[in-house]
């Protein structure tokens, strides 16, 4: 592979990668899925920005996984759980904290099976991200839901091409009725829209929503304080030095 990544995938999943990446190309000519600009940098623009949820994931579920594979990635040094849990509701610019570090790759297809038995509701999918990369690397519930029934299509083909097994539901998620362990979206709507709906979908406890923002989080955050009663923290994207991760917990 011929490209710097933090994650470590197999070469089978490399090479669905590349065919996910001409398969996007080639419908970016007629359905408008993502800016054309940001494809020839597929792996680093959508990709990794997918990718770099998996540890958040794994973070707040650790409890599910087996001590003996704890106890193996000691080396990987994740945000602080009850830091998530018991922190103020709203963070000031210069208290963002640095994306969690990793000091050899994440095998992600080597994840206990309780994490890849997760529900994962990722909401306006549009062209997969990051919904379908969590799929295509071993999450075994994930369900794609967008509106937009020509995004549907592609989703639906790309998943028959890759031979992944998801969920495309051609929707409105305000009429999603199911409760889920991780909910996901990626430019889909303001944050004021996203907790809401996150309010929604998740479970009464134990749940965790994982939302790939731009720089204008703290402005989303400041007009959303009536909205915002879960805690939540900031996390400085690993793919983007404007990027931020809203993660917050049910």
């Amino acid at each position: 592979m011929n490209f710097d990544c933090p994650f470590k995938i197999s070469q089978e999943t490399y090479l669905k990668l590349e065919t996910y990446r001409f398969f996007l190309s080639k419908w970016n000519q007629s359905t408008s899925l993502v800016q054309e600009a940001t494809l020839p940098d597929f792996y680093s623009r959508h990709v990794f920005d997918s990718l770099q949820l998996v540890p958040f994931i794994f973070m707040y579920f650790i409890d599910r996984c087996p001590s003996d594979f704890v106890a193996s990635f000691k080396s990987i040094h994740f945000p602080n759980k009850d830091s998530v849990e018991s922190s103020p509701f709203i963070y000031p610019e210069s208290l963002i904290k640095p994306y969690p570090f990793i000091d050899f790759p994440l095998f992600l297809e080597s994840l206990p099976e309780p994490l890849y038995d997760l529900s994962i509701l990722d909401i306006g999918s549009g062209a997969g991200f990051p919904g379908m990369i969590l799929a295509l690397c071993g999450f075994k519930n994930v369900v794609l839901c967008d509106s937009n029934h020509k995004k549907c299509l592609f989703l639906e083909e790309l998943a028959r091409e890759l031979h992944i097994n998801v969920t495309i539901l051609n929707d409105r998620v305000e009429n999603v009725s199911h409760k889920y362990d991780v909910v996901t979206s990626r430019a889909f709507s303001d944050l004021r829209n996203l907790v809401k709906i996150f309010n929604f979908v998740s479970r009464e406890t134990k749940s965790i929503g994982l939302f790939l923002k731009g720089k204008k989080v703290f402005h989303e955050i400041e007009i959303s304080k009536k909205v915002i009663r879960n805690k939540y923290r900031i996390y400085k994207s690993f793919t983007s030095d404007d990027g931020s991760i809203f993660c917050i917990s049910s």
